[in-house]
């Protein structure tokens, strides 16, 4: 949200980060209440949004079992993997490698015991 200067970002799991008028973190009564605001206003956006939303699509998780001790080793494993390997990489929430044709990201959960792939 930040690198690319969006006024809304989500997540799969269904947290949903504004910029317009607020900090950019995640809210849910904040999200209720713009989207209240949003259809008192004028109920074709929200007709249009659901019909852009048609075409868009969805990775996938992908996650393996680990706790914290096994989830900071892989972590710091990838990491000097992709610095051995001189791999451009950002670690903003986990590490994320963008590829020629797509992305990966690795990171450890914040909610679980798991570290999830997605790519």
């Amino acid at each position: 949200m930040k690198e690319v200067n969006a006024m809304l970002a989500a997540e799969m799991s269904g947290h949903i980060f504004f910029a317009e008028n607020y900090y950019g973190f995640d809210d849910a009564i904040f999200g209720a209440c713009k989207f209240l605001e949003i259809a008192y206003h004028d109920r074709s956006l929200i007709e249009k949004s659901l019909q852009i939303t048609e075409s868009v699509f969805a990775i996938s998780d992908r996650k393996i079992s680990a706790n914290s001790t096994q989830k900071e080793k892989f972590i710091n494993a990838v990491r000097y993997f992709l610095q051995q390997k001189k791999y451009q990489f950002s670690e903003i929430d986990g590490i994320r490698v963008e590829l020629k044709d797509g992305w990966c990201l690795i990171r450890a959960s914040n909610t679980e015991d798991a570290i999830l792939f997605a790519g």
